[in-house]
C-alpha cells in the first residue's frame, strides 16, 4: 500500500499475522467477529460456549496495543478494539456504525480510500498504508495500516484493519532528514575533498570539493576504485596507498593522517594530506577520507627549506669567522672560520659568549651594538674591536652585527644575531658571505613564479615578491618596512591591512577567514578573489593563506600565495564559446539557435509579439567548392556570414545551421512584412558577392520565411522555413519565399521531396530532433 516497513515494525506485523491466521483458520473466531458485527457499538461479548481458541483470539484482540478495527466496504466502522482509547483517546464504542472518513487527514483521504478499495477488490497488499487519524485532543497521529478482505465471509462481511501508531517514528525520520540536509550543506561548503568508501573500496559518497580536487564529474567519481585516486608511485606492496589500504580494514579504528601522492582525472599528480576515519552509512561501516591538496604549500615550504640549506651552506663555507649569538651574547652556532680564528673547538665555542671572546677594552662597544640591534635602533652595526685568540696577543678585527631574519631568524622563540668577525691581519679583502647567503635565501622567495607575501612576526618585517608586485601593477618588491606597523599589532596581525596588501576586493570575507586562521580554528584557507590592479582593472586570482606558529603556539610567519587565474578563466570562456558557436564563421551554432528559438517562442506566447525564422541557403557554393576547392568555399562562407550579420537587425540572431545553410531568428515583429524586409536585405547583401583569395565571386542566396504560429514547436517552425526556402530554390533562387501557415497541407509534396535528402527531419520533428538528427547539405562542414 505505501512505503516498505522497516525492521522496527516486524514484531507488530507478526502479531498481525497471528490475528489474521486465527480469523481465517478458526470457526469459533469467525463466530466472535459475527457477534461483534451484530452487536454494533457495544463492547466485545463472548458466549461461554466459545472454544479455547476463540478465547485466545479475544485476549489477543483486547490486549493488543495496535488498533484493530472491522470496516465495511464503504468505510463504515463496524467494530474497534479497546486500544482505540490508548491510541486515539476515543471510547471503544466511538463512531460505531458511521463512516470513518471524517477521522482521516484531508491530504490522506485519497490514499486511504484507494487502499480500502483495492483490498475489497481482492488485491493482496504486501505493504502497509500510512495515513493520519485525528486524536481526541485534536492532534494528528500517524498510522501504518494493513487490511485483510473478509467481505465475502458471511460471518464477517468487512475488512479487518490493524493499525499501528508510528507518529514517533515519523517525527524521528523528519529529524533525520533535516539533519541529513544540514550535513550535506556543510559537506558541500567545505574546501576539503571528502569521499566515502564502501567495503569494496569504491567511492559511494563525495562532496563538491572532491569533484574539483580530483577533476571528475559526479558520474565519473561515483564507483571509482580506491587505487584509481592515487599516483602510480604511491601504489605497490610497500607504497603509501598500500599502507593506507591496510588501515581501511573494518577492524581498524581511529583517525589517521597520511601524506600521499594522488592523481586527478587528467593524470596530474598532487601531494595531499589524507585523513582517514571510520563511520556508519546505514547499517554498514564505511571509510571516510578527507583529502586536502597541499601541493602549493609543500612547494613553498620546500623552497624555504632549500633557501635555508643554501644559507647554512654559505654560513659554513664562508672564509670570514661567523657566529650566531642569542640576545644574551651566548654563542649558538659557529662556522669553521670562527673555530680557526679563535683556535677553539665547536664544543668550546658553544659554551662561551662574545664577552669571553672580546678584549676587556672592546666590551662596551660590543654590548652597545647588541643592545641597539635588539632595540631596532639600527639594522647593522659595524665597528672595530680586539678579540682573544687562545694565549696569543689580542687580534685586531672588524665586526659586523645584524639581526638574523627570515626562517632561521629566531631560535626557540628568541631573536638571534649574526656576528661576522674579520681578521684585519689578513691582507685579502673578504666578501661578505653572510649578506650574500641572505640574498640567496631571499631569492627563493623573490624568484617564485607566483605572487607571495610573507609577514615575519619575529622580525616584524613584511616581504612582497616581484611576482605579486607585477601582478598588481606596482614597481618595487622585497622588504616592506613601511607596512610593518600597519600590519603587525602588539599581539596579532591587522587583518584589514593585510587584505589591502594583497589587493583583496572582498575585505570582509577575507577578514573572517583570516580571523579563524589566527584564532587556530583552521590551519590554512584558499579562495578565489578578484584583485585590484593599480590601473583599476580586476584580476581573477586563487589565494592560499597559511600561518606557521612557533613552539609556543604564537604566530611565527604568515604566507599568502597569489596565483593569477586570468589565463585559466580565458580558456574556460573560450571553451564555453566553442560549445555554442561555429568555429569557421564565429556565428552561433545550431544548438544555441534552437535553444534561443524555444525561448523566443515562449516569450512570444506571453507577450503576444511576433517571431519569425529565416532559413537561408547559398545558391552556388557547390560550384565554388568544385572549381576552387573547399578552402575557398570556407572563405566564401565566412565572408557571407559577415554580410548576413550586417544585413539583419541588431537584435536578430544569426546562426550557421550546417554546411551552406544559415538561419536567422527575428523577434518582436509587428507582422510578416517586417520579416520580409530583413529577408530582402539578406538577399541583396549576398548578391553583392564575396571578395576572397581567388578574387571576386558572384554569390546568391535563397531565404525561406516562417512566421511562428501559436503553439508551434521550434522544429516545426524550422521545417516550414526550410520548405519555403526549397520552393524558392525551385523557382530559380536568389529570392525569399514565405512559408505556408502552420498546419497547412499546401507544402506536403515539397515536404516529401525536400526531406528525402534530410532524413533527420520528419513531420513530427521537435526541438530534440533538430539538434540531434539534422544532417548537413554541403560538403563544407
Amino acid at each position: 500500500m505505501a512505503s516498505e516497513s522497516s525492521d522496527y515494525h516486524q514484531p507488530a506485523m507478526s502479531i498481525v499475522g497471528i490475528l489474521l491466521g486465527l480469523l481465517i483458520g478458526a470457526a469459533v473466531a469467525l463466530s466472535v467477529v459475527q457477534l461483534l458485527a451484530r452487536s454494533g457499538h457495544r463492547e466485545l461479548v463472548v458466549p461461554q460456549e466459545l472454544s479455547l481458541e476463540g478465547s485466545r483470539f479475544r485476549a489477543l484482540v483486547e490486549g493488543s496495543s495496535d488498533l484493530i478495527a472491522l470496516v465495511a466496504g464503504d468505510g463504515t466502522l463496524l467494530y474497534s478494539s479497546p486500544s482505540i482509547t490508548t491510541v486515539l483517546g476515543y471510547p471503544p464504542s466511538y463512531n460505531i456504525g458511521q463512516e470513518i472518513w471524517h477521522l482521516l487527514h484531508p491530504d490522506d483521504l485519497s490514499d486511504a480510500w484507494t487502499a480500502l478499495t483495492r483490498t475489497v477488490e481482492g488485491h493482496d497488499e504486501q505493504e502497509g498504508t500510512e495515513f493520519r487519524l485525528r486524536h481526541a485532543d485534536g492532534t494528528w497521529r500517524w498510522m501504518e495500516a494493513r487490511g485483510t478482505n473478509r467481505t465475502s465471509d458471511p460471518a464477517v462481511r468487512g475488512v479487518v484493519v490493524v493499525c499501528r501508531d508510528i507518529t514517533e517514528r515519523k517525527l524521528f525520520e523528519h529529524r533525520l532528514e533535516e539533519g541529513a540536509a544540514r550535513a550535506s550543506q556543510i559537506l558541500d561548503a567545505t574546501s576539503d575533498a571528502i569521499v566515502v568508501l564502501n567495503e569494496s573500496g569504491q567511492v559511494v559518497l563525495f562532496n563538491k570539493a572532491a569533484q574539483t580536487t580530483f577533476g571528475y564529474g559526479a558520474d565519473e567519481i561515483r564507483g571509482k576504485a580506491f587505487a584509481d585516486l592515487f599516483a602510480p608511485r604511491a601504489l605497490g606492496s610497500g607504497g603509501p596507498a598500500a599502507k593506507l589500504e591496510a588501515a581501511l580494514r573494518p577492524d581498524a579504528s581511529g583517525a589517521e593522517i597520511h601524506v600521499v601522492q594522488m592523481r586527478r582525472g587528467n593524470g596530474e599528480e598532487f601531494t595531499a594530506e589524507l585523513t582517514r576515519s571510520m563511520g556508519q552509512l546505514g547499517k554498514r561501516w564505511v571509510n571516510v577520507l578527507v583529502v586536502r591538496d597541499v601541493s602549493p604549500r609543500m612547494a613553498i615550504q620546500q623552497a624555504l627549506v632549500e633557501a635555508e640549506q643554501k644559507l647554512r651552506q654559505a654560513f659554513e663555507s664562508s672564509p670570514i669567522a661567523t657566529l650566531i649569538i642569542g640576545e644574551d651574547g651566548q654563542v649558538n652556532e659557529s662556522n669553521q672560520a670562527a673555530k680557526d680564528l679563535f683556535d677553539l673547538s665547536e664544543d668550546q665555542l658553544d659554551s662561551m659568549s662574545v664577552h669571553d671572546l672580546t678584549e676587556r677594552d672592546s666590551l662596551p662597544e660590543v654590548e652597545r651594538a647588541i643592545r641597539d640591534l635588539l632595540l631596532k635602533k639600527t639594522e647593522i652595526s659595524r665597528f672595530d674591536a680586539f678579540v682573544r685568540a687562545g694565549g696569543r696577543e689580542p687580534i685586531p678585527s672588524r665586526w659586523q652585527l645584524a639581526r638574523l631574519g627570515g626562517v632561521i631568524g629566531a631560535r626557540r622563540g628568541k631573536r638571534q644575531l649574526v656576528c661576522q668577525i674579520e681578521d684585519l691581519r689578513r691582507e685579502a679583502s673578504r666578501t661578505r658571505a653572510l649578506a650574500d647567503a641572505e640574498r640567496r635565501f631571499e631569492s627563493a622567495f623573490e624568484a617564485a613564479p607566483v605572487g607571495m607575501t610573507l609577514v615575519d612576526f619575529a622580525e616584524r618585517r613584511v616581504f612582497v615578491n616581484a611576482a605579486l608586485k607585477g601582478l598588481l601593477g606596482e614597481a618595487d618588491s622585497g622588504d616592506r618596512d613601511d607596512l610593518v606597523e600597519a600590519l603587525c599589532g602588539p599581539t596579532q596581525i591587522d587583518r584589514r591591512a593585510f587584505a589591502s596588501l594583497i589587493g583583496a576586493a572582498s575585505v570582509e570575507t577575507f577578514e573572517s577567514d583570516l580571523g579563524r586562521l589566527c584564532d587556530g580554528q583552521i590551519a590554512e584557507f584558499k579562495f578565489e578573489e578578484a584583485l585590484v590592479h593599480s590601473s583599476g582593472r580586476e584580476i581573477p586570482a586563487m589565494i592560499g593563506v597559511s600561518l606557521v606558529r612557533d613552539d609556543s603556539g604564537e604566530p611565527y610567519y604568515l604566507i599568502a600565495q597569489v596565483e593569477d587565474m586570468t589565463e585559466q578563466k580565458r580558456r574556460e570562456s573560450d571553451l564555453a564559446k566553442a560549445a555554442t558557436h561555429d568555429a569557421l564563421t564565429g556565428l552561433a551554432n545550431r544548438a544555441l539557435f534552437v535553444e534561443r528559438l524555444g525561448q523566443a517562442i515562449a516569450r512570444s506566447a506571453r507577450h503576444g509579439s511576433g517571431v519569425a525564422v529565416l532559413f537561408c541557403d547559398l545558391d552556388n557554393l557547390k560550384s565554388v567548392n568544385d572549381r576552387f576547392g573547399h578552402s575557398v568555399g570556407d572563405e566564401v562562407l565566412a565572408t557571407l556570414a559577415f554580410s548576413i550579420s550586417q544585413a539583419v537587425r541588431t537584435e536578430d540572431l544569426v546562426a550557421r545551421f550546417g554546411g551552406d545553410e544559415f538561419v536567422v531568428l527575428c523577434e518582436d515583429l509587428a507582422g510578416e512584412s517586417e520579416a520580409c524586409v530583413v529577408a530582402q536585405r539578406i538577399v541583396t547583401a549576398v548578391a553583392r558577392g564575396a571578395d576572397v583569395s581567388v578574387g571576386h565571386l558572384d554569390t546568391a542566396i535563397t531565404v525561406g520565411i516562417a512566421v511562428v504560429g501559436e503553439h508551434e514547436r521550434p522544429g516545426q517552425a524550422i521545417r516550414r522555413s526550410d520548405m519555403a526556402m526549397y520552393r524558392g530554390k525551385r523557382a530559380g533562387g536568389n529570392r525569399y519565399e514565405i512559408a505556408q501557415a502552420h498546419g497547412s497541407l499546401a507544402d506536403q509534396s515539397i515536404d516529401e521531396a525536400r526531406f528525402g535528402s534530410h532524413p533527420g527531419i520528419g513531420r513530427n520533428v521537435d526541438l530534440g530532433d533538430v539538434t540531434r538528427d539534422l544532417g548537413t547539405s554541403s560538403e563544407n562542414p
